[in-house]
């Protein structure tokens, strides 16, 4: 997992990166709705991201290789809920609600999520080692 992340103002854009990009046009999935995750100490620890946009129910994408974690991290998806934690040592305290977009191709599956936060006010410190 990659993340890019650039405050601006009172919010942030964020792009969470499951796989390199491989070359091949991605297809978008937008406005889909989801959660920050944060722990207690309003550290960003973790996203979540479910199968409704636009008031429907929809497939999430699967990526087609298996995701292989990084130390500390945690990664399930199916066909309705994506979740990804940045350390499994930290519980999830509270959800702040976004929308975001989801990229895939048919070819390799999902490749990442956008963020586009309004309002961002988490600390980094558990997401700084996944930002490059």
């Amino acid at each position: 997992m990659r993340i890019t992340f650039e405050k601006q103002k009172n919010g942030a854009l964020i792009y969470i990166y499951f796989r390199d990009f491989d070359g091949i046009i991605v297809s978008t999935l937008t406005d889909v709705m989801g959660n920050l995750l944060l722990d207690a100490h309003n550290r960003w620890i973790g996203v979540e991201v479910c199968n409704t946009a636009h008031g429907e129910i929809m497939r999430l994408p699967k990526m087609k290789q298996p995701y292989v974690v990084q130390k500390k991290e945690s990664f399930f998806q199916d066909e309705g809920i994506i979740t990804a934690i940045f350390d499994t040592n930290i519980q999830v305290a509270k959800r702040e609600a976004i929308e975001c977009n989801v990229d895939f191709n048919d070819v390799n599956g999902l490749q990442g999520i956008e963020i586009i936060a309004d309002t961002f006010d988490a600390e980094m410190d558990v997401a700084n080692r996944f930002i490059k």
